[in-house]
């Protein structure tokens, strides 16, 4: 399901709202700091005294996500952490993020659990405090589980006759078979009402814990005023977390795969292994993403699917580095009669990018919009914090945010892109999810 909802461009995998907007520095102005506190926690810092707020975004990664006996434990753990905590029940708690100004949103993906924080400057210490009870004093008391249980079971519902979602989920079972990434993300009908208490307390103090947090904060704050209160908020969570016995995923099966549903349109999710974020290949991999499928209408497939033939409104490729997995996917709507002319489009852009690589031209014009689309990632005190996490979650340098990333993208030879090209795209490999109301003949 984590495939799915990125489709339909939700940010599942960091699960951020950006609650304001206003214009960010350029990044060569950046001063990321790294914030160490007297207890050893440590944290990015982007100092902006422009404005009397600060945002705040904290990661946990390496979480057991999608335990096979709990399924939807970590995202409906996530979804009632902000519901109450410490000595404040729903109401009185609900009030306080009012009366302080606190916004604050959780989630959870398949590997990491999120939680982003706003607050005005002059309700600091209140709204840090709020944060520590979340993370030490969750409340999860029986009357908000079973309301928030309903509302999964309304979601559930809805998503049992969403193509998307069907096509997704079946994706994920048969790409990754026999592990945790093949389960839907959200659980079902029967594990969310099998959920209890016990199992979110026991879900948070198990995964957050000082070895794996990772924190960001962006805003009205100095480092000094940040050192203290991170060993005020953090200092009081486990030092260790419990290793859980997750292995690397072996891509599942190719080919492609129907599953009947009476809609007016044919919706296809496809994909194959991709790069994983360490691999040196791995920028030059997600520079021909942009040229396959990831650059809007310049890309070659709206350009095959869409402009030339009018099959699809829109199509799309992405990358989906996991910490078990690595997956270049993609995902349309069509008419169901199009469906097989639709697959074999796909392969044969596949196809003719691991002969042949991407032209001069299609590369330049990649990194151009990668290297001038980054900045947009940091338009908002929100944006930048959750951004900056996301970057910090998968190991990568404050030196590569700010000018590290540039070179790189700069330095991809045509050569090294033909290369890779070879290397990464594998038309046998495809899988196709088909939901529709007539089966494909493609196999």
């Amino acid at each position: 399901m984590f495939l799915q909802l990125h489709f339909k461009r939700l940010k599942i995998l960091f699960g951020f709202l950006a609650f304001l907007i206003f214009p960010a520095a350029p990044l060569q102005a950046f001063d990321i700091q790294t914030v160490t506190s007297k207890q050893g926690i440590q944290a990015w810092l982007v100092e902006d005294h422009q404005i009397p707020l600060f945002s705040l975004a904290v990661g946990f990664n390496n979480i057991d996500s999608n335990p096979t006996s709990k399924l939807g434990l970590a995202n409906f753990t996530l979804s009632m952490l902000t519901e109450a905590a410490g000595p404040s029940p729903y109401l009185e708690f609900q009030e306080k993020l009012d009366n302080w100004a606190i916004e604050l949103s959780a989630s959870a993906g398949p590997d990491n659990a999120f939680i982003a924080v706003r607050g005005l400057s002059k309700f600091r210490a209140e709204t840090f405090d709020i944060l520590k009870q979340i993370l030490l004093l969750p409340r999860f008391d029986q009357t908000d589980i079973e309301r928030n249980q309903r509302q999964y079971q309304a979601y559930f519902r809805r998503q049992q006759e969403d193509p998307d979602t069907i096509a997704s989920d079946h994706w994920d079972q048969l790409f990754f078979p026999n592990h945790p990434y093949g389960s839907p993300s959200y659980g079902n009908s029967q594990s969310i009402l099998s959920l209890t208490a016990a199992d979110m307390k026991n879900f948070v103090a198990h995964n957050f814990t000082l070895e794996n947090i990772k924190i960001v904060v962006v805003g009205d704050i100095t480092a000094d005023e940040l050192a203290t209160l991170l060993d005020k908020t953090f200092g009081s969570l486990p030092l260790k977390k419990p290793a859980f016995p997750h292995q690397q995923s072996v891509p599942g099966k190719a080919g492609v795969f129907y599953f009947p549903k009476k809609v007016s349109q044919t919706t296809i999710v496809f994909g194959q292994p991709g790069l994983d974020r360490k691999d040196p290949d791995y920028i030059t991999g997600y520079l021909l993403n942009e040229i396959i499928g990831g650059g809007g209408f310049s890309s070659r497939l709206m350009h095959s699917i869409r402009v030339e033939r009018g099959f699809t409104y829109g199509i799309s490729t992405s990358f989906f580095p996991l910490n078990y997995a690595n997956v270049l996917s993609g995902s349309l709507a069509t008419a169901a009669e199009h469906t097989d002319e639709v697959i074999a489009l796909v392969r044969d852009e596949w196809q003719k990018m691991a002969a042949n690589g991407p032209s001069a031209e299609e590369l330049e014009l990649a990194k151009v919009h990668m290297i001038g689309s980054f900045p947009l990632r940091f338009e908002s005190t929100q944006s930048t914090a959750s951004s900056l996490l996301s970057l910090l979650m998968v190991g990568f340098s404050k030196e590569y945010i700010t000018g590290d990333r540039q070179k790189l993208i700069e330095g991809v030879t045509l050569s090294d892109a033909k290369r890779v090209a070879n290397r990464l795209f594998k038309p046998d490999q495809l899988l196709f999810t088909v939901v529709g109301p007539t089966p494909p003949q493609s196999k």
